[in-house]
């Protein structure tokens, strides 16, 4: 991964800790998020700046309670091969992580 860094800014930052979004920058470098700021100055650090005005950043989602590999049960589906199962998982998967979930808890 690169060493550049990557900032993501004008975004409406929501967190556990303010009880508002707020305005502000995520830096991210080599994939992962370095920082978080409030003020407009540390931009220069940036190597590419991405405007994320009128949208909003949230923490990665749980789901915590999904059948990822499994549909709608009926007799089809027992007699359905594990190659069927496991390609509707990953399909779903991709489809969770489209909505913001990163992390799935699987109980079935």
């Amino acid at each position: 991964m690169s060493n550049e860094i990557h900032v993501l800014t004008n975004g409406q930052i929501i967190d556990a800790l303010d009880p508002e979004p707020r305005s502000g920058n995520i830096f991210v470098q080599s994939g992962r998020i370095i920082d978080i700021s409030f003020q407009e100055s540390d931009l220069q650090r940036a190597d590419y700046v991405f405007d994320l005005k009128g949208k909003y950043v949230t923490p990665g989602l749980w789901d915590v309670h999904t059948h990822i590999g499994k549909g709608i049960p009926d007799h089809e589906a027992k007699e359905e091969m594990l190659s069927q199962r496991t390609i509707r998982a990953g399909i779903n998967c991709r489809e969770a992580l489209k909505l913001g979930i990163t992390s799935l808890r699987v109980v079935g």
